[in-house]
């Protein structure tokens, strides 16, 4: 990998809609249409900034927020089963610009920038994966409890017997 900060940009190719405003590369088949819009993906406040260079502090941050959009959806999708097309939207969207600000920073300064948040995630999914394995057995029928959206969110039965 190529670690010569002169020749990392992130990408602002920018992609025009028909209102002539100018999106970032990762927004590239996202959606643009009313019912579609996600805020900050391809609706106007999605629009690239004329410009604007984010310093090597600000790309970290803006790691770190990505990371924690693409984390929430992570989870609520494993352990709540809930997903749509607005997740599906921003999840890919926060994984195109993690992956452009990783290319900017270089891997070894993107992994110190979100260590924190990394620690932070994979703590919370594992804490969550042993209240999981520790549910207590249905009340009803007396099977282990291994759904994590059954373990997590209902109280004393199993699916089955609710």
């Amino acid at each position: 990998m190529n670690t010569d900060a002169a020749t990392r940009r992130i990408s602002v190719r920018p992609k025009a809609n028909e209102k002539g405003q100018n999106y970032p590369e990762e927004s590239r088949g996202l959606g643009s249409y009313p019912l579609a819009s996600v805020e900050g993906v391809n609706d106007s406040s999605a629009e690239l900034v004329k410009d604007f260079i984010p310093t090597r502090y600000e790309l970290g941050v803006l790691a770190n927020h990505y990371l924690e959009e693409s984390a929430v959806l992570d989870y609520d999708a494993v352990f709540f089963r809930s997903t749509g097309s607005w997740e599906l939207r921003i999840s890919a969207f926060s994984n195109r610009r993690l992956n452009s600000i990783a290319n900017c920073l270089g891997d070894d300064a993107f992994d110190k920038a979100t260590a924190e948040m990394r620690d932070r995630w994979a703590t919370r999914f594992r804490e969550a994966k042993e209240t999981i394995e520790a549910a207590i057995p249905c009340k009803r029928c007396g099977m282990p409890r291994t759904d994590p959206y059954d373990a997590l969110c209902f109280g004393q039965f199993c699916a089955r017997c609710r």
